[in-house]
């Protein structure tokens, strides 16, 4: 019996199973969905945790077997478990995510200046997942003069705990009286499946999570499957999207980059490509390209002509944005 603790994790399994099935002739077992009876002790499981960290294995009195390999679906995941669980590098693995969505189409150039576009939030609805912050900036954002349509795909349900009450009276309040030159519009019963195909203007994926457990982000994989420009909070999962219409911030809980910030970075000229190599390694974000760029100025060296994407004068260091 399966059961899913939230939409996106059926389409997670399901690509995780496609990609298994392709590489190793396996159907892995994920704890927060399958039963572990329903494998035979004798069969060796590829094990792939989902969310909750080491807490995944914790709340499992039986495993599926004595025969397992465990899986993580990001990096900072993949670390985080190897240094709680004190296991050797050897014994988690990790799932390249641009396998799982491999890119095809072409990447979407952000929009210009002063045209309509959609600015879209697809997922949880909650604090934690930036859904607040997505409607300031929404607002900022029309208040600067852009013509920015908000589009959300979720359900502003009323939850159990007081937190998510206050929440919700908070989102709910926010999309009533922040000034609107185009109101948000709410898509319900969307599948996660289907929403990535609703037909809309210049579509921009917005998603500044500080989730905790944020170990994947299948929205974010969907959308750049798609081609789409996303604006990302440089966490969890979303440190190891790269792509040169991806845009990562600095986010907390209660601290968020301007509207104006983010058209600024928006409105850089990329090259792009048409699909994106798997990066392995440490990915370096732009703020840390911007530090290493001011100390070679200090030092007299000049950053190459089509800085911030170039190699650098007298250094190895290449942006992701370039195959």
């Amino acid at each position: 019996m399966k059961s899913y603790l939230w939409p996106s994790l059926s389409v997670l399994e399901k690509h995780c199973t496609e990609w298994f099935n392709h590489k190793y002739s396996t159907t892995p077992f994920i704890p927060c969905v399958h039963e572990p009876s329903s494998y035979q002790a004798s069969e060796e499981v590829d094990v792939i945790l989902v969310g909750r960290l080491h807490e995944e294995i914790l709340s499992f009195q039986t495993w599926p077997g004595d025969k397992f390999r465990l899986w993580s679906l990001c990096s900072v995941a993949r670390k985080a478990r190897i240094l709680i669980g004190q296991m050797n590098e050897t014994e988690m693995g990790l799932i390249p995510r641009y396998e799982l969505f491999p890119l095809t189409l072409p990447a979407r150039r952000f929009p210009p200046k002063k045209t309509r576009w959609t600015l879209v939030y697809s997922g949880r609805i909650s604090s934690e997942k930036g859904f607040g912050t997505y409607l300031r900036i929404c607002s900022e954002l029309q208040e600067l003069g852009e013509e920015v349509l908000p589009i959300i795909f979720g359900i502003l349900k009323q939850g159990k705990s007081e937190k998510e009450k206050t929440e919700m009276k908070e989102f709910k309040n926010l999309i009533e009286h922040l000034n609107w030159k185009f109101k948000p519009e709410i898509y319900v019963g969307v599948s996660s499946d289907d929403w990535i195909k609703t037909e809309m203007m210049q579509p921009v994926l917005f998603n500044f999570s500080t989730f905790i457990n944020e170990d994947f982000g299948v929205s974010a994989a969907q959308a750049q499957q798609a081609g789409w420009p996303l604006l990302l909070s440089n966490w969890g999962a979303h440190r190891d999207i790269v792509g040169a219409n991806v845009r990562k911030f600095l986010v907390t809980d209660d601290a968020f980059p301007s509207a104006k910030e983010i058209l600024q970075e928006m409105q850089i000229d990329l090259p792009l490509s048409p699909a994106y190599k798997e990066i392995r390694g440490r990915i370096l974000n732009r703020k840390e390209l911007e530090i290493k760029a001011l100390n070679l100025i200090n030092q007299g060296v000049t950053p190459s002509k089509d800085w911030p994407l170039g190699v650098l004068h007298k250094t190895k260091l290449i942006f992701s944005g370039r195959e």
